[in-house]
C-alpha cells in the first residue's frame, strides 16, 4: 500500500495544478478579452490564432482529465507497483501541462 505521505503529496501536487492552470486560463480569457476589445494593426490571420488556443485549451483538459484518471487510479490500486506508476504517469502529464504554458510576468 501506499504511504499516506505520497497520496497526500499527489493530492497537494494536483491542487497546485490545478491552482496554476485556472489561474492561466483566467489571464488568457483575461488577454484574450482585451485584444478583442482593442484589436491591433499588427495581427494577422486572428482566426488562425483563436483556432491556435482552443486547440491548446483542449489539449490541457484531455491532459488534465488523463492526470486526474491517473490519480484516481493509483488511489484505487491494491498493487502498490501499479500505483506508483500510475502515480508516475501523472507526474509526467503534469510536468508537460505546466512546461506547455508559457510563463506569465
Amino acid at each position: 500500500q501506499i504511504p499516506p505521505s505520497c497520496i497526500h503529496r499527489a493530492i497537494s501536487m494536483a491542487a497546485k495544478l490545478e491552482a496554476e492552470v485556472r489561474a492561466r486560463e483566467r489571464n488568457t480569457h483575461s488577454i484574450i478579452m482585451e485584444s478583442l476589445g482593442e484589436p491591433k494593426a499588427h495581427e494577422e490571420r486572428p482566426e488562425s490564432r483563436d483556432s491556435e488556443d482552443s486547440a491548446s485549451v483542449e489539449e490541457c483538459i484531455t491532459a488534465l482529465g488523463g492526470f486526474f484518471a491517473d490519480l484516481r487510479f493509483a488511489l484505487s490500486e491494491e498493487d502498490p507497483s501499479k500505483s506508483l506508476e500510475f502515480i508516475n504517469r501523472a507526474w509526467k502529464i503534469a510536468e508537460e501541462s505546466v512546461a506547455r504554458w508559457p510563463r506569465s510576468n
